[in-house]
């Protein structure tokens, strides 16, 4: 007797293999922007997330990722977010590669 769906894949990701390749932003004045640079090369197939204050977005601040390929064909799996405040306040963030929370983060 067959077992329903079987066989079947598992994929395999290590999140540890990503790392934050600069300095994580203690502070951001409103109306300015820094960036974090986010190398995920060897991590296995995934996507890349951020999250504030445990959501994909905030009214204090807005992060935008870009993905380097989009500038650099041989920058695959690497990502810059750039984070823009929006208004005073604190603001947690998490970045995560397939669903797993990267190191250093927050």
């Amino acid at each position: 007797c067959p077992i329903p769906k079987s066989p079947f894949q598992v994929r395999v990701i290590d999140p540890t293999r990503c790392c934050i390749t600069n300095d994580i932003p203690e502070t951001i004045q409103i109306g300015h922007s820094k960036s974090v640079s986010v190398d995920c090369t060897g991590a296995g197939a995934g996507v890349f997330d951020v999250l504030l204050n445990g959501e994909t977005g905030d009214p204090t601040m807005e992060a935008v990722v870009t993905e380097l390929t989009d500038i650099d064909d041989t920058a695959d799996s690497k990502y810059r977010v750039t984070f823009q405040a929006l208004a005073v306040g604190d603001v947690h963030t998490h970045f995560k590669w397939g669903g797993y929370d990267i190191q250093k983060c927050p």
